[in-house]
């Protein structure tokens, strides 16, 4: 599950985007929200789990007025919002997302910041063979950056 809070202010603040400091700002706010999940004025989100030979969607509906941060996936992956209205921050700057949308893709190594100003419905599709939902996290996931760029970057080959 994802890590929402509800209400938010300071929006405007936090979608404000600045090169070089978003990673940063994400895993600040993460680590908010995730102690606000502990004090009891945040929560997870439930997932709605759908499998099919090779693949593997999550769906997920948003609040209105809710703050989401998401997880570092490992490989890319294709997305939709089939519902509602959201802004969404990454390294890479801010788009806003007005459902229905087409399926884009969602690139590996990333981690998402979503507000949603309208209940969004938000799904992603994985290729995977692993049918345990709860299992999915570890398989298609790493927990930081670090681990990533350490799984993934490029290796440098000394002759």
């Amino acid at each position: 599950m994802d890590t929402a809070l509800q209400p938010v202010s300071g929006i405007v603040e936090l979608f404000h985007h600045d090169p070089g400091r978003e990673r940063q700002k994400i895993l600040e706010l993460e680590a908010r929200m995730f102690a606000a999940v502990g004090e009891g004025i945040a929560r997870e989100l439930p997932v709605r789990h759908v499998f099919i030979k090779g693949g593997y969607a999550r769906e997920m509906t948003i609040p209105a007025g809710c703050l989401i941060v998401g997880h570092i996936h490992r490989d890319e992956s294709f997305a939709f919002v089939t519902r509602g209205h959201i802004t969404v921050l990454t390294e890479e700057g801010v788009k806003d997302i007005v459902g229905p949308t087409t399926i884009f893709t969602a690139p590996a190594g990333v981690k998402r910041v979503g507000y949603a100003h309208t209940e969004t419905v938000w799904t992603t599709i994985h290729v995977t063979d692993e049918t345990n939902f709860e299992r999915m996290i570890e398989v298609l996931t790493v927990p930081s950056y670090e681990e990533y760029d350490a799984l993934f970057a490029p290796k440098l080959e000394l002759k």
